[in-house]
């Protein structure tokens, strides 16, 4: 099962237009996410479950349009709650966010000296 995460947030707030990564599991997504610290100076604590605020990230082009699908990779529409324009006070845009799935944030802690 695809394990979806981001280096993208705040704690457990994931910020708008995160880079959304894909792991075959929890340990491949740890081992990933650790690649990018000194594991000298940092160590790997867990999951937490992503929140996002708004949205992932908004958007002018209609959810109709070709493009769209590739705008929300690694997901597929399925996935997706699209909040049309007149839907929530965002003006004519459409808020795109994961509704299907669960998106992590690694919790990543310094080593003490």
């Amino acid at each position: 099962m695809t394990f979806y995460f981001t280096l993208d947030s705040d704690a457990e707030f994931i910020e708008q237009d995160a880079e959304i990564l894909t792991a075959d599991d929890e340990k491949d997504a740890e081992r990933i996410i650790m690649g990018c610290f000194n594991p000298d100076q940092w160590s790997f604590k867990g999951w937490l479950p992503g929140i996002f605020s708004d949205a992932w990230f908004k958007t002018y082009v209609s959810p109709d349009d070709e493009s769209f699908d590739d705008a929300i990779l690694p997901f597929v529409r399925d996935q997706m709650s699209v909040q049309h324009p007149g839907t929530h006070p965002g003006g004519r845009c459409w808020w795109i966010t994961p509704q299907t799935v669960e998106v992590y944030t690694p919790v990543v802690c310094p080593k003490p000296v």
